[in-house]
């Protein structure tokens, strides 16, 4: 039963890592990471929609590292209107779903409850 358990416990915490690194890009400001020359997941999905002088907005601040010639409110409107935020948290739920089901294999118990409350501190709280 332990090396069922360890199997299982594998995918478990890569389903929830992801998730948590899907998070991340929620609760670190996407202005500020931007600014340092990072892209963040929400960022990207805007992108993937965004057309050429959004994009050019985005790549302004990547090279000035800076909201001078670009305010940080039109990067923040543009992540809006793609869904940025709202498609992360959507993946972020996916993969901790995922999680959830690899410990709802595992018996009743102290260790597996505790498991599944992990989960719900990637998810389900404020950030």
């Amino acid at each position: 039963m332990r090396r069922n358990a360890r199997q299982k416990s594998t995918p478990y915490s890569h389903k929830l890592f992801i998730a948590f690194v899907c998070q991340r890009g929620l609760i670190y400001s996407v202005g500020k990471d931007l600014r340092e020359g990072k892209v963040t997941l929400p960022l990207v999905y805007a992108l993937e929609q965004a057309f050429g002088e959004e994009r050019r907005r985005v790549e302004t601040i990547l090279r000035d590292r800076n909201y001078n010639r670009v305010p940080f409110s039109q990067i923040l409107t543009m992540v809006e209107r793609y869904q940025g935020i709202t498609r992360v948290k959507e993946r972020a739920q996916v993969f901790t779903e995922k999680a959830r089901a690899i410990i709802g294999e595992f018996p009743d118990s102290p260790y597996q409850r505790a498991l599944y409350s992990v989960t719900e501190l990637v998810t389900e709280r404020d950030h």
